[in-house]
């Protein structure tokens, strides 16, 4: 039964459309970094630190086509996508 479970819910959070990586920017490939946290007594632990990613239709500047992925924020801004509803 749980094997079943975990089936049902991989074949449902499958989408074809997205590229299946967590927090990647399609277009700079932005990733997640291991970061330093470091106290007042100068004790380090590692942390993750996440790019600002959203998941939207975007063109690519100069292009036509319009494609559906996650694209940093940076991304956005700079101009080299444009976001279209």
């Amino acid at each position: 039964m749980l094997l079943l479970n975990c089936i049902s819910v991989l074949a449902c959070n499958t989408r074809k459309d997205i590229d299946t990586m967590a927090n990647i920017c399609a277009i700079c490939n932005k990733r997640p970094q291991v970061a330093n946290l470091v106290s007042n007594a100068n004790n380090k632990v590692k942390r993750w630190v996440y790019p600002n990613v959203h998941v939207m239709r975007f063109r690519l500047k100069g292009q036509t086509e319009v494609h559906r992925g996650a694209v940093c924020t940076k991304c956005v801004k700079a101009g080299k996508v444009e976001k279209v509803i």
